[in-house]
């Protein structure tokens, strides 16, 4: 539309053009009837149409779907994880699709509406987890980011959401660790198959506090012998950028926290250094 057009239109609404100004840095504003900053003045004047003509009746299962849209175009282009792409999708569909929740227009949804739809998940707290729940709260964390970049909401209820007061399943790890027993008798079975390149990689595990990329970018270079350690700076990874299900794997050159005071060097335990030095020598 011509900005002709758009004044028109505005004029037809009641809205007086007067309210748009200039502020200090050169930007233009309106306060009234929602508050909108841009650089341009066209820009403010196609914000105020879509307010005022807009679809106002999108609902969160509609700006789900968009938002998963651009959140795909990420995972493409700028690396984002397949794995936890794929995860809001599952996430989604397990929790929020079918329920009223996905059907309420989004401009309408309250803090209170997330909040309550959570509580009737978790119930008791014999059902769910805390992470589970975290989980389903990001995507309605990102989908409403999405509204408000997109001027549909002027600003994002749910991370003004608190979970604390709901009930969640205790977490029980202690039988997904293999006790100080069960390693030992693991590490007899493996040591009695050096030429399995994957038993040799279970002992590397077993006697180090590595991540198996950790394990899998290990290079001659890291190893030093003559200290007794190894140099962990790399991480052999999924390659993030696709959104194909199955994936090549490669080298990056830091570990999964991606800054310096991450690498770290790893004293050798004599089961590890036998390992590495009968490799080497091999």
């Amino acid at each position: 539309m011509l900005k002709k057009e758009y004044e028109k239109a505005f004029e037809e609404a009641g809205f007086d053009l007067s309210r748009i100004f200039k502020t200090k840095d050169g930007r233009y504003k309106t306060k009234s009837p929602k508050q909108i900053c841009k650089t341009h003045y066209f820009d403010v004047l196609k914000s105020l149409y879509d307010y005022y003509y807009g679809d106002k009746e999108l609902t969160f299962e509609k700006c789900y779907q968009k938002w998963l849209v651009t959140y795909a175009n990420r995972v493409d282009c700028e690396g984002r994880s397949y794995g936890t792409y794929s995860r809001y999708i599952s996430d989604y569909r397990r929790f929020i699709e079918g329920t009223r929740f996905e059907k309420k227009v989004i401009t309408k949804i309250k803090a209170s509406d997330i909040h309550n739809f959570c509580e009737s998940l978790t119930g008791s707290g014999e059902k769910y987890s805390v992470q589970t729940i975290k989980n389903l709260k990001t995507i309605t964390n990102y989908v409403f980011d999405w509204a408000v970049n997109n001027d549909i909401v002027p600003y994002n209820v749910s991370r003004q959401v608190n979970l604390k007061d709901l009930n969640f399943r205790d977490e029980d790890n202690h039988e997904e660790i293999y006790s100080d027993e069960e390693r030992k008798k693991l590490l007899i079975v493996i040591l009695n198959h050096p030429e399995d390149v994957i038993a040799r990689m279970f002992v590397i595990l077993f006697c180090m506090p590595l991540r198996l990329g950790e394990v899998r970018s290990i290079k001659w270079s890291d190893v030093d012998f003559e200290n007794h350690a190894v140099y962990i700076h790399r991480e052999v990874v999924k390659n993030k950028k696709t959104t194909e299900k199955f994936r090549k794997t490669i080298c990056k050159n830091h570990t999964k926290g991606k800054r310096k005071k991450c690498n770290r060097y790893i004293p050798l335990s004599k089961t590890a250094e036998d390992l590495f030095r009968r490799e080497y020598e091999y």
